[in-house]
Order: C-alpha cells, then sequence, then structure tokens
C-alpha cells in the first residue's frame, strides 16, 4: 500500500535537498522546500525524515504524521530506560 505523504525541509535540509525518484518538490524558496512523497515502504520513509533531525516535519497526512511521532516517542522510551 502506498501513502502520498507532503514534509517540509528548512535550514540545511533545505538547501540541500536532492529528492529521490519517488519524490516531487513542490514549493521552494531559500529557505524552506516542500516535498509530495510516494511512501511505500514507511519504514524507510521514516529513516528519511529522521535523517533531516529536526530540520523536518511531516505536514500530511495526520494519520501518518501521528505514527511518525509515536515511534519518536517510542525511541525516547527505550533511552529513558537505560539512565
Amino acid at each position: 500500500m502506498t501513502n502520498i505523504v507532503e514534509y517540509e525541509l528548512c535550514g540545511n535540509a533545505a538547501k540541500s535537498f536532492i529528492p529521490k525518484t519517488e519524490e516531487i518538490i513542490i514549493f521552494s524558496d531559500k529557505n524552506k522546500v516542500i516535498v509530495k512523497s510516494n511512501v511505500i515502504n514507511q519504514f524507510n520513509f521514516f529513516q528519511r525524515i529522521i535523517s533531516f533531525a529536526h530540520e523536518c516535519k511531516i505536514l500530511y497526512p495526520e494519520k501518518i504524521k501521528n505514527e511518525f511521532i509515536a515511534h519518536i516517542n517510542n525511541v525516547i522510551e527505550v533511552y529513558d530506560e537505560i539512565e
């Protein structure tokens, strides 16, 4: 199952962004880039988003955004257990 996801990049991530074949840039200026991605593998997509760190935000759909937030919260819990 595929999902169409839009996300926004800012800072260095926006300046150095190179789209993959499943992505298109739908908006770009000197400070931000908005990307539409055809997501086939959600795990790989989340890895890509994580690679942009705090310079990336999922805009749409809300379901994928919420799943990503849950994923990040699970990672935080793992590190909280270590302390």
